[in-house]
């Protein structure tokens, strides 16, 4: 999915990401801290319903509630 098609996402996959928050888009090049280990994908778009990561321990799966309002946290933190 582009980018470009969502005011907000929050995505990580291959070691390089991006957070972006009402429009406004900031690369990212760590994996987003959402209080979980090893998170090795992550795609978060709040507009479709998108939730879910993938981490070095555990199949691809839906985040839980804390893991979603984690990346609303992070990206009003890193969007500025």
């Amino acid at each position: 999915m582009s980018h470009d098609l969502y005011a907000t996402r929050l995505y990580w996959q291959n070691g390089r990401g991006i957070a972006k928050l009402h429009g406004k888009a900031v690369p990212i090049d760590k994996a987003p801290d959402i209080g979980v280990p090893a998170v090795i994908e992550l795609d978060y778009i709040p507009e479709i319903g998108v939730a879910n990561l993938q981490t070095r321990f555990e199949r691809r799966r839906d985040m839980t509630p804390d893991e979603v309002m984690a990346c609303d946290k992070l990206l009003v933190e890193v969007v500025k």
